[in-house]
């Protein structure tokens, strides 16, 4: 027997659609594959505002204790310091220049620099990092990602 997606609009076989309860003979609207991206849709966006959260309140973190606590779950939570790393690397490059959530995560980077400094890199300040470059701030977030990861795994 066969089914049309809800979603795609295919014609495809029953066993490609989720049963609605286990032991029932109800079927989903949506085909597998179209649940599965939608599911993977919604966890993006759950991680997505989980990280917004994060940086804003490191950002806020009256001090380096509250931060590295806030550090410390995250990383915990996100599984791992390259993963949290490059999520906030991807985060701050999908966000437009001079946008509230960019210089709310340059702010959070800044303030983990604080808690674990880098080997070595530029001092600058929120107001000088907010009037750089897109290339620029790049090239800067490759690098403090580089060395924040390496410094917080040695």
């Amino acid at each position: 027997m066969l089914k049309n997606c809800n979603i795609c609009r295919r014609e495809l076989p029953l066993e490609h659609f989720r049963r609605v309860r286990k032991g029932s003979e109800q079927r989903d609207g949506r085909c597998n594959r179209c649940f599965n991206a939608q599911r993977q849709k919604l966890r993006l966006a759950k991680r997505s505002k989980h990280l917004r959260a994060f940086l804003s309140k490191v950002a806020a973190a009256k001090n380096e204790k509250l931060a590295a606590d806030l550090a410390a779950e995250a990383i915990r939570q996100f599984g791992g310091v390259q993963a949290l790393a490059g999520e906030i690397y991807e985060s701050l490059r999908s966000c437009p220049p001079g946008s509230r959530r960019r210089i709310t995560g340059l702010q959070a980077i800044l303030r983990l620099l604080e808690i674990q400094p880098p080997p070595s890199g530029p001092d600058l300040t929120a107001e000088e990092l907010h009037d750089l470059p897109d290339e620029e701030l790049d090239a800067l977030l490759t690098l403090a990602r580089r060395s924040c990861v390496e410094s917080l795994l040695s």
